[in-house]
């Protein structure tokens, strides 16, 4: 039986892993992967759902992430950008472990996530210009929400960024030794699963929508979202929590 290019995994305390199988972004990766984002992606916030994601690669002990081909396949780009954007819209925060070399269009996977962690040797990349091309998938727009403009620039004109770089100007969120890249990612979703998960999805759409309006709707987004989820039993809860001086049970409603 073929190996499936792409391995889905849940563990019990809430949080899943999409595991990369496949050394090269291909077609087939990203056709084998969107089921797997658009079953997450309808998962509620219940105490059996998904209250957070990591996306990683599993080939070897270094976890490097597919490479990207120089000169893409027709169809390539278009449903690479259907990925990003489906992993963009999950509505639970999204960790990329980042290791090897992180270009084009797998750099644009790993901005479409809220945080990224990388092996302290990671190398990352958006070679468009010498191959005549454009970013297609999302790039060009969040690279500089992340970065900045002057970085985004920087990255997009001069060439690659080592992980001390990346981590600089907030490409990435955190450095880990290669070999422990994995299992302090583990951390993080132990971490992030552990969070209210109802306040966590509010808390990402707000920020989300927050980017593309002016303060002042911002404002009224955030207020909308601050009232809605006094009505929640997991609001409830922490207050109950605060008072007795305990861990929060959170149930996801």
């Amino acid at each position: 039986m073929a190996r499936s290019p792409v391995t889905l995994r849940y563990h019990p305390d809430g949080w899943a892993e999409l595991i990369f199988c496949e050394p090269e972004f291909t077609p087939a990766l990203c056709d084998a992967m969107l089921p797997h984002v658009e079953a997450l992606s309808q998962t509620g916030a219940g105490r059996d759902a998904v209250c957070a994601v990591v996306i990683r690669a599993w080939r070897d002990e270094s976890a490097a992430w597919p490479l990207p081909p120089d000169a893409p396949a027709p169809g390539y780009v278009a449903r690479a950008s259907v990925l990003v954007e489906a992993v963009a819209a999950l509505p639970m925060p999204v960790l990329a472990l980042l290791a090897g070399e992180i270009r084009a269009e797998a750099l644009e996977l790993a901005l479409a996530c809220d945080l990224r962690l990388a092996a302290d040797d990671t190398r990352f990349s958006m070679p468009y210009l010498a191959q005549g091309r454009l970013p297609a998938c999302g790039g060009s727009q969040r690279l500089p929400r992340v970065v900045g403009l002057s970085g985004a620039f920087e990255l997009f004109f001069t060439g690659d960024w080592d992980a001390g770089r990346a981590h600089e100007l907030g490409l990435i969120n955190g450095i880990a030794a290669p070999g422990e890249l994995v299992a302090e990612g583990e951390q993080w979703c132990r971490a992030l699963a552990g969070k209210a998960p109802v306040a966590a999805r509010f808390l990402k759409e707000v920020v989300r929508r927050g980017l593309d309006v002016p303060l002042e709707q911002g404002l009224l987004i955030e207020e909308d979202a601050y009232l809605l989820l006094q009505t929640t039993e997991d609001r409830k809860e922490g207050i109950r929590a605060f008072l007795e001086k305990r861990q929060p049970r959170f149930k996801g409603k």
